[in-house]
């Protein structure tokens, strides 16, 4: 049993040797792998830890990257405002220069125009005068042709009386008895021609006086020309003193004017430049919008790529919104863009939007040019139908005018004849009927178109007694008729005046259709404009995301290299 129970122990304890060894070789064999998987995970660590370390340098690098892009767009922004100020600035001080030039203008108009009013008074005075002098010149020659025809008078005398004595001197026998006694040759001589003393007398008081009369009249025109001239004299300094006044109002009015000119050339150089400045601080606006949508844009996409890199560290990160843009959701295009177009995933899903972008802007470009060749025809059409039918109207209003206006010449001379008729008849009849028959013709001629109630006072009055029947009858026939045209010719009268009223109208309508037309056509060239403006837009923001994708497509390779 001894025996038995110590092969039992011994069997047991080689068993148990068996199983110890065993457990030792799998305890061995497992801390081997143990060890040469803690091998492996502190190499895998180590790795993982080299490469966050790579990627936090890369996150702060493309972190001051952000930073300093953010800084120089924050400056480049300042710069955009300081020089947007600086124009506005210097489009006011333009504007107040142009006002100021605009007062200056005014000022030198209202100068203008008073020495202008000067002028016209020295003008009109110097005009005065010259017509005073020139009629003083004309008095002064022809009192001296009345002198020169008086002196010329004289001097006949005088020769005839030259001849005379030269014939005296002939006769010596006359002279001798005029040296005895002139007195006594002189009367034998007169007695000889025939005329008697009382004549001689006569004639000699007529010679004296009128000799008298003559050395008056010469004093008075020798004291008229003295007279004018020391009032030419007089008035020479102050008739040169207007001249050169004259002369100098029109230099400065001639300088006054090219200053004027020069004015408004420079008003018209500060308005152009006014002009440009308004422009180029507009496009300095336009530009400002699309570098801040830029700005944003690049932020979004920043976010989303530090995004993508936390996610692929393992973070989960969720990228939030702005709660005005959640309100406002998907409102307008630049949102859609903002949500669709601005962040990508991958390489290929950037390709497909850049695709997408090309095929809508070639879309848009198409129907763009499309709706306007629509448009300019369909707006042609419809400007040139109105324009034919307005010809129409205007030519069958025309042919109307004429008509009635022929019409109405040819009811005058009805109405005329008529007039003339009843004139030849009734001018026989009694005063108190033609009186009568004059007030029927009146009101029937009113315009209120009363009933005449002297017409059945004449059908049923009693002819006079100088009238006969028949001429009774006939006058009462041609009555009959002139009502008849009297009627025709109110009628006629008030087509015209509705025709008038209808043109009148016809022509308010075309000219207000015109004027709408024109307006149609501004809002279409103003639309045309934004159209073009816009399409300018959306092709700048094309370039901006192509060259903005092009950059992200290094930025990935850089990466991906990385």
């Amino acid at each position: 049993s001894l025996t038995e129970d110590l092969a039992k122990h011994t069997a047991d304890m080689t068993n148990m040797r068996r199983e110890y060894t065993n457990n030792l070789v799998t305890l061995r064999t497992q801390l081997a792998e143990k060890t040469e998987e803690l091998k492996i995970a502190t190499a895998t660590n180590k790795q993982l830890s080299e490469t966050n370390s790579t990627l936090n340098q890369r996150v702060e690098a493309l972190t001051q990257r952000l930073l300093g892009q953010c800084e120089s767009e924050n400056k480049m922004n300042e710069n955009y405002q300081q020089e947007i100020r600086a124009q506005t600035k210097l489009a006011e001080l333009y504007k107040s220069l142009s006002e100021d030039a605009t007062a200056k203008n005014e000022e030198l108009t209202e100068a203008v125009k008073e020495l202008q009013r000067l002028l016209k008074e020295a003008t009109d005075q110097y005009g005065d005068l010259e017509t005073k002098l020139r009629e003083k010149e004309v008095a002064l020659e022809v009192t001296t042709e009345k002198k020169n025809l008086c002196i010329q008078e004289l001097k006949k005398e005088l020769e005839h009386a030259n001849e005379l004595i030269e014939a005296t001197k002939l006769q010596s026998i006359e002279k001798a008895v005029e040296s005895l006694s002139p007195a006594a040759a002189a009367t034998s001589r007169l007695l000889k021609s025939g005329i008697t003393l009382t004549q001689l007398y006569m004639q000699y008081a007529e010679a004296s006086e009128q000799l008298m009369l003559e050395r008056e009249e010469n004093k008075r025109l020798n004291h008229s020309i003295n007279t004018i001239l020391q009032e030419i004299e007089q008035k020479a300094p102050l008739l040169k003193k207007q001249r050169e006044d004259y002369d100098y109002a029109m230099t400065t009015v001639e300088s006054l004017t090219s200053r004027m000119d020069e004015m408004e050339v420079e008003t018209s150089r500060l308005r152009s430049a006014n002009l440009e400045a308004e422009k180029v601080a507009a496009h300095f606006k336009r530009e400002n919008k699309r570098l801040q949508e830029t700005l944003s844009d690049l932020g979004r996409q920043v976010c989303f790529l530090l995004k993508e890199v936390e996610e692929s560290r393992g973070n989960a990160v969720e990228m939030t919104r702005s709660p005005g843009r959640v309100s406002g959701e998907l409102t307008t295009s630049s949102q859609v863009i903002s949500k669709h177009l601005v962040t990508f995933k991958d390489i290929e899903e950037l390709q497909v939007t850049n695709q997408k972008l090309l095929s809508v802007v070639r879309e848009l470009s198409e129907k763009q040019e499309q709706a306007e060749k629509e448009k300019g025809s369909q707006l042609v059409e419809q400007l040139e139908g109105k324009l034919r039918l307005a010809e129409q109207r205007i030519i069958s209003l025309s042919e109307s005018e004429v008509h009635y206006v022929k019409a109405m010449e040819v009811i005058k001379g009805q109405r005329e004849m008529y007039r003339t008729l009843f004139q030849q008849q009734v001018a026989g009849l009694p005063q108190a009927k033609v009186e009568e028959l004059e007030n029927s013709v009146n009101q029937q001629q009113s315009p209120s178109r009363a009933t005449v109630p002297s017409t059945p006072e004449l059908n049923h009055s009693t002819p006079a007694k100088s009238t006969s029947p028949a001429q009774q009858a006939k006058l009462e026939m041609l009555e009959e008729r002139l009502k008849e045209k009297t009627k025709e010719l109110q009628q006629l009268q008030e087509d015209f005046n509705t025709y008038r009223k209808e043109r009148s109208t016809n022509e308010r309508m075309l000219n207000e259709s015109l004027e709408k037309a024109r307006d149609e056509l501004r809002a279409l060239a103003v639309s045309k404009t934004e159209v073009v403006a816009k399409a300018e837009l959306a092709e700048e923001r094309f370039k901006v995301l192509k060259a903005n994708a092009d950059s992200y497509k290094l930025q990935i390779q850089a990466l991906e290299k990385k």
